[in-house]
């Protein structure tokens, strides 16, 4: 198959066989021997050097300004393979391309099967022994098995000759298999492209492989640029199709991260066969599941992202589930091995570093350049190590500070001046990769390129639009100085970069500060560039952002969704029942407030339901009107509530009749659109029953705890601890008695751990209110010496007193038994089990260490995170289970010592100065290890067993923000104090997917919530000010979780809002008195 037309005839004096375009046969070869010189280097170092990571665009001078995007491509043509450079750091982007190299990327893009071992070729002027061009013989051969070309001439190649842009566009056009497809396509109309290729042409840039320049035309006839054989290449190669014959087969398995394996397979996955596939991956012939597969958009490669980073091992990938299976290829393998870092790179190209000193302390300079480096691995992927993991040193009097989570720290210069020298190593002392660079000190920093993407949430989320009138976000962006180095500083960037819009309706900064530029919100120390709505309608607006050290100037569109507008309104679900004397102000907590929260459902005149927030702003723009029936009263002012839990809910302040009542919602401004939402609410609620919420074990022997808690409830099954009913009061007697025969034998006493008081068998009952037993927590304590079997009888009996009346009676009691087993009699049976406390996913926990780059050997790691830092509830406590027939027993048996098998996964810290001992497991770095668990049991002797421990370096994720209260008056003085959310709250609990609880309790010495909220990045932030602003408030103090009012004399209420970069957020209103 020729690659000219059919009926393309002879012209000028050469008529060649291959697409040429006019006289281009004879050609310069010099330029083309280096090139190809450099591509035969390559190919020899993909073998000989197979240790060596992969380069990337950073490893080449003249690739440092391209933008984001197209950097991406190169990136991924470069770690491919498909392509190197030129010369040592230079990829040669407007060099010229000839035909070998050109034989090379198609084979590689279009997955060709090359045969290596050829030495001869079906081309006269193509010869192994070329020192130019020979590399390319086994190349040449596949692209013209593949019918891309059957050369230049009558059994010539040409492979020193140039390739042509619609020689160009032909060959990618025929690589994908659509030659036929440009023959039937119209040519375009360009006198810059030759007839026979106007069809190739115009199907290439219909699909989007090349474009016309800026004057509109292609100019087909001049020489492709290697920068456009990348970019095109690229986009033939992600619309490329491999050949399928009908069965599913492996291509090909490799690993391509150290936590990742990709999968290719020989052909698209139909809609039908990707939900039947199945994957199963062995590690060293065991089955293993701890990774999440994902797969491209043509259903072709699949990517396997494990938990943690691999080891030394072997893995072996099995597809199945489809009937179409080639059982000869079904399965594949690769050896995987640990992580090492074979290349460490500066970001920037330029040995020139700004200055960022000034004696006199100018505070227009910056004082610190923030450096980027990327640390690559064996896989050719970024490690994701963080600087802190990395020795870095510097010259001088110079220090540097590690930028959490990067591989980036900034450079804090000292006593420097223009022209002096600053050396700066980076090393990975486990893999002993190094990079060093002397740079030259240059002028102050001038931000000179700006690069833009996408919009995103506080959460770093990507957001489509910003949310109609008060909504904002956050565009993400890099900033560069005219050294190359990425500038981040709030205060410099808001000096020295302009940001404008072409519609005042997008603004920037915030509502009281219009600088663009604000501290950072997203989770890293860079500052954000934050953008707000102050319009209801729907547009598009454009954000220019010009750097002010050159003037180049980038823009982006965003865009802004229109305000909802009620049209429809009707009541959600509602399953409480509501009783008479229901108050908001007496039931107080939100355990006990829910019934008074009715959900509405508002939709607009589109049929998309408005959010919590909107139904808000509906509410605070009068949207809405209500009326209620004269035995449900709305809380005045507030009958939408506007913070906390049950933002959106109508609020029901107060119940006084029994019987039908209705509560109806109508939408101003809207024809017929209303709701009525009835209900029968029920006589005053009557304490009836107790229960445990906390359940006492069955068993306890010497030097135990045994807990306890108690909840009341009403004839309809809902908790209750505040007394509604005028009619009665309520008390409870608590009392537990000795059952056996004889007197009490003694050891065992109840201990009230709300107040300290204690109780032991001999005792009268202790009378108790209502609310001081009400999920209060109780133990029963052992004495840790010898006790012989003793069984006993816990009671909780209620009592109503009508009221006039002196007499109490019994209403309900609860009743269960315990025992005390002597450890001494023989016939006591126990078991023993050691295992991690609160855990989930088979002992899976955060690998710390790693995660928080925490610095020196495995101990200092655990000591840093667990004592220094008191993360204690990142970690997990080793504990004994020890049961007797079947049931658990509270005893003092405990864990003497632990040991990991592996100590760079997880270390065992004993925490505890005493002799109990208290031992927590720290993840360390991300892999698989085994705890051995020394234990003394009850006799005294010791035992071992061991516990499987997987630890991930997966960010804490909160899956849940609880507080016991959402909403309290406080005196004003008592928040000019300065409070923290557990002193609004009383309680505040936070559980992650690791199935760590952390817990702050007002009045209590462990603030869990405080001591880890940088663990969990948690940020704190006011909303709904009533008679203020941000200014009212002390931020430095609210960044630490402390809420503090300045000078807030107006202030009347106000939110404190506590939200996890999961997105899981928690609420508290606070009124002001």
């Amino acid at each position: 198959m020729s690659e000219s037309s059919d009926n393309l005839t002879k012209q000028h004096s050469q008529n060649p066989k291959d697409i040429q375009g006019g006289d281009k046969k004879v050609m310069k070869k010099s330029l083309s021997t280096i090139l190809s010189l450099a591509m035969a280097f390559s190919m020899f170092s993909s073998v000989a050097m197979a240790a060596d990571a992969p380069k990337t665009s950073a490893d080449f001078t003249d690739l440092k300004d391209l933008d984001a995007a197209t950097k991406e491509k190169f990136d991924a043509m470069i770690s491919a393979g498909i392509f190197d450079g030129v010369d040592e750091g230079k990829f040669g982007l407007k060099d010229e391309m000839n035909r070998a190299q050109f034989a090379k990327v198609a084979s590689l893009i279009f997955g060709l099967k090359v045969d290596t071992t050829l030495k001869t070729s079906s081309f006269k002027d193509v010869k192994a022994d070329d020192p130019a061009n020979g590399y390319a013989l086994p190349y040449i051969e596949a692209v013209r098995a593949a019918g891309i070309t059957d050369g230049y001439a009558e059994g010539e190649y040409n492979p020193a000759g140039k390739v042509t842009k619609e020689q160009l566009a032909t060959f990618l056009i025929r690589g994908l298999g659509k030659d036929a497809d440009a023959k039937a396509t119209a040519g375009v109309a360009d006198a810059t492209v030759s007839d026979w290729a106007k069809g190739y042409v115009a199907l290439a840039i219909n699909l989007k492989l090349l474009a016309n320049g800026a004057d509109g035309k292609f100019s087909g006839t001049s020489n492709a640029t290697r920068d456009l054989l990348v970019l095109s290449s690229y986009e033939a190669k992600q619309q490329h199709k491999l050949d399928f014959n009908g069965q599913y087969a492996i291509a090909s398995l490799k690993a391509t991260d150290a936590d990742k394996l990709t999968l290719e397979l020989n052909g698209a996955l139909t809609e039908e066969a990707a939900k039947a596939l199945t994957i199963e991956v062995k590690k060293d012939g065991a089955v293993v599941s701890n990774y999440t597969t994902t797969w491209d958009e043509k259903k072709t490669v699949a990517t396997l992202k494990f938990d943690s980073k691999f080891q030394n091992n072997k893995y072996d990938v099995t597809i199945g589930g489809v009937s179409n299976l080639d059982s000869t290829a079904k399965t594949a393998s690769v050896t995987t091995t640990v992580e090492k870092i074979t290349k460490i790179d500066f970001l920037t190209a330029s040995e020139t570093i700004p200055l960022a000193w000034d004696e006199d302390e100018n505070p227009q300079m910056l004082h610190k350049v923030r450096v980027d480096f990327k640390a690559t691995n064996q896989y050719g992927a970024q490690s994701s190590l963080t600087s802190s993991a990395f020795d870095i040193k510097v010259s001088g009097d110079s220090t540097t500070s590690p930028i959490a989570g990067q591989q980036a720290f900034y450079l804090l210069q000292d006593d420097v001046d223009t022209n002096d020298r600053i050396n700066i190593s980076i090393l990975h002392e486990e893999s002993g990769a190094q990079v060093t660079r002397t740079f030259v000190v240059g002028m102050e920093s001038q931000v000179a390129k700006i690069e833009l993407a996408d919009l995103l949430d506080s959460s770093g989320n990507k957001l489509d639009a910003i949310d109609g009138e008060g909504g904002y976000g956050y565009l993400d962006f890099k900033a560069y100085d005219q050294y190359g180095f990425r500038v981040d500083d709030v205060d410099v960037l808001n000096d020295s970069v302009s940001v404008y819009t072409n519609d005042g309706d997008l603004d920037t900064g915030t509502d009281t500060n219009d600088d663009p530029f604000v501290d950072s919100v997203i989770g890293d120390d860079a500052a954000e560039l934050r953008l707000w709505s102050s319009t209801a309608e729907q547009k598009e607006v454009t954000v220019t952002v010009s750097a002010g050290g050159s003037g180049q100037s980038v823009s982006k569109a965003i865009k802004i969704s229109a305000t909802k507008e009620p049209a429809t309104v009707e009541f959600g679900n509602y399953s409480y029942t509501l009783a008479e004397g229901d108050n908001i102000d007496r039931l107080q907590e939100d355990e006990f407030t829910n019934m008074l929260y009715v959900p509405i459902i508002v939709k607009d005149a589109k049929g998309e339901q408005l959010t919590q927030d909107e139904i808000v702003d509906a509410f605070d723009d009068q949207k809405f009107d209500f009326d209620t029936s004269s035995g449900i009263d709305l809380v005045e002012g507030e009958e939408i509530k506007r913070t906390g839990k049950y933002k959106g809910y109508v609020a029901i302040a107060n119940v006084d009749n029994t019987g039908s009542q209705e509560i109806t919602v109508t939408l101003e401004d809207v024809n017929n659109a209303s709701a009525t939402w009835r209900t029968s609410v029920a006589s005053v609620r009557t304490v009836e029953t107790a229960k445990f919420s906390t359940t006492p074990k069955k068993y306890m022997t010497r030097g135990a705890t045994n807990d306890f808690k108690v909840k009341f409830y009403d004839q309809y099954g809902q908790p209750v601890k505040y007394e509604n009913d005028e009619d009665y009061q309520y008390r409870a007697e608590l009392t537990f008695r000795y059952t056996g025969s004889g007197a009490a034998p003694g050891g065992l006493t109840l201990v009230n751990r709300a107040t300290g008081s204690v109780l032991n068998a001999t005792y009268a009952p202790q009378v108790m209110s209502l609310e001081d037993l009400y999920d209060k927590k109780f133990e029963f304590v052992t004495e840790n010496i010898d006790l012989a079997n003793a069984p006993y009888e816990l009671k909780v009996e209620l009592f109503r007193q009508e009221a006039g009346e002196s007499e109490w009676n019994s209403i309900n009691s609860l009743t269960t038994t315990m025992e005390v087993l002597d450890i001494r009699d023989n016939s006591n049976s126990f078991t023993y089990e050691a295992y991690l406390d609160k855990t989930v996913d088979n002992n899976t926990i955060l690998a710390a260490g790693e995660y928080f780059d925490a610095p020196g050997s495995s101990v200092q790691q655990a000591t840093y995170l667990l004592v220094d830092n008191k993360l204690t509830k990142l970690g997990k406590e080793v504990k004994v289970r020890v049961k007797h027939n079947g049931e658990e027993v509270k005893t003092a048996a405990q864990v003497s010592n632990v040991s990991s098998t592996n100590q760079n996964v997880a270390y065992a810290l004993d925490v505890d100065n005493s002799a109990k001992n208290k031992f927590i497991v720290a993840g360390i770095d991300a892999g698989t290890t085994n705890l051995q668990v020394v234990y003394t049991n009850l006799k005294n002797e010791r035992n071992t067993a061991g516990i499987p421990v997987t630890t991930k370096n997966e960010a804490p994720s909160v899956k849940s923000i609880d507080l016991k209260r959402s909403e309290n008056t406080f005196s004003r003085a008592t928040i000019a104090n300065g409070v923290t959310l557990d002193d609004l709250a009383e309680k505040v609990t936070i559980k992650d997917q690791y199935g760590n609880e952390i817990v702050s309790e007002k009045g209590t010495n462990d603030q869990f919530v405080e001591s880890h909220d940088q663990a969990l990045n948690l940020t704190y932030y006011i909303s709904d000010i009533e008679g203020g602003t941000q200014e009212n408030f002390d931020q430095a103090a609210l960044n630490d979780g402390v809420i503090k009012l300045v000078n807030g004399g107006s202030v009347t209420s106000f939110t404190v809002n506590i939200l996890a970069p999961s997105g899981v957020a928690g609420s508290f209103s606070v009124n002001l008195q």
